[in-house]
């Protein structure tokens, strides 16, 4: 019953969101949706391909990385597309089962889950970074916008990725009884928070021995990781640029944050595709600028991610979906804690 009732908030939500996206579309005029994409144009269209297609190479890499290298670059971009591809539509990180099931199509069981549970871990800390460091840059170089809402943004980045550092330090030192009841306390965890804690301990184990025993992929994980978000954070530029808007480096740079901190509040809805692009019409308007500009250019990000991760995920889909794919998550296995494991709420799309 429980999961019906799931299924149905789920559908409803997608054509709910379909539909307010459709809205504002709408509301701003094809037309002028239409004269935007017109002066990127093709030549627009191609470097944006070419940024994009550079951070999926770079996402593949540091998958192929956590992976010890069991699968080539290119199995691991064809599998990474994927998964973006499932992740950009649905919610609830439902790429991630993809990304297991295609993985133990070509390595053993254990070490797809070993390899997507680091991948994913580790996307918990060049994420926030790479958004960090893009409002540094912001406040450096001059980014135009209200003082106060850029402020706002530097809090958000602090606010939005904090919980999972803080859960990481008490952990760290031995206070998994705080932890349990700080859990308790927010109603987060559901009945079982020692089960939560438990399970954060075992990934943090993990991730130390990973880092204990291989030190150089370690850090090569998080530079490809790291060189990825920077290409995102190029894109949203190179979009700007193409849309014949005069935004400055540093502006963009401090909408990507924005952006990015909005996505990962969102993480968890129960919807993707009208959700994001609502976030971009809602960033821009808090910025001063123009909301749908702001849409439009997230909608050209979406057609750009979704065009360079499609390729490749057609051909990960040329021997078929798995099986089990419809299965248990072979991330979370019963061990891996689910709000841990959202790697793609920062991508720019």
């Amino acid at each position: 019953m429980r999961s019906s009732v799931k299924k149905v908030v789920r559908i409803l939500s997608f054509f709910l969101a379909l539909t307010f996206l459709v809205w504002l579309l709408d509301r701003i005029g094809w037309d002028t949706i239409g004269q935007a994409f017109a002066r990127v144009g093709w030549a627009g269209a191609g470097v944006l391909l070419l940024v994009g297609v550079a951070e999926n190479i770079f996402q593949a890499a540091a998958l192929a990385t956590a992976l010890e290298r069991r699968i080539s670059l290119l199995r691991a971009l064809t599998v990474s597309g994927a998964g973006t591809v499932v992740n950009a539509l649905i919610p609830w990180e439902a790429g991630e089962l993809l990304k297991g099931a295609l993985l133990k199509e070509h390595t053993t069981s254990q070490s797809a889950i070993h390899g997507l549970v680091v991948w994913n871990f580790l996307m918990k800390l060049s994420g926030p970074t790479s958004t960090i460091l893009a409002v540094m840059v912001a406040f450096s170089l001059g980014h135009g916008i209200e003082e106060t809402v850029a402020v706002l943004v530097l809090a958000g980045c602090v606010v939005a990725f904090a919980p999972f550092y803080a859960l990481r330090f008490l952990l760290a030192r031995g206070m998994a009884t705080l932890v349990v009841r700080i859990l308790r306390m927010v109603k987060i965890a559901g009945k079982d928070p020692e089960r939560l804690v438990k399970a954060a301990h075992e990934l943090d184990e993990k991730i130390r021995n990973f880092k204990k025993d291989r030190p150089g992929d370690y850090w090569r994980i998080l530079f490809f990781q790291f060189m990825a978000r920077i290409m995102a954070w190029t894109s949203w530029y190179v979009v700007l640029r193409m849309m014949g808007l005069g935004y400055s480096f540093a502006l963009s740079a401090m909408i990507y944050a924005g952006y990015s901190v909005i996505v990962y509040v969102t993480a968890m809805v129960p919807a993707k595709i009208g959700v994001n692009e609502g976030a971009g019409y809602v960033l821009f308007s808090l910025y001063g600028l123009d909301g749908g500009t702001g849409l439009i250019a997230t909608v050209i990000g979406r057609v750009k991610n979704l065009s360079t991760n499609g390729i490749a995920a057609l051909f990960a889909m040329l021997g078929g979906i798995p099986s089990d794919v419809a299965g248990e998550s072979p991330v979370l296995d019963g061990e891996v804690p689910n709000h841990l494991m959202q790697p793609e709420e920062i991508r720019d799309d």
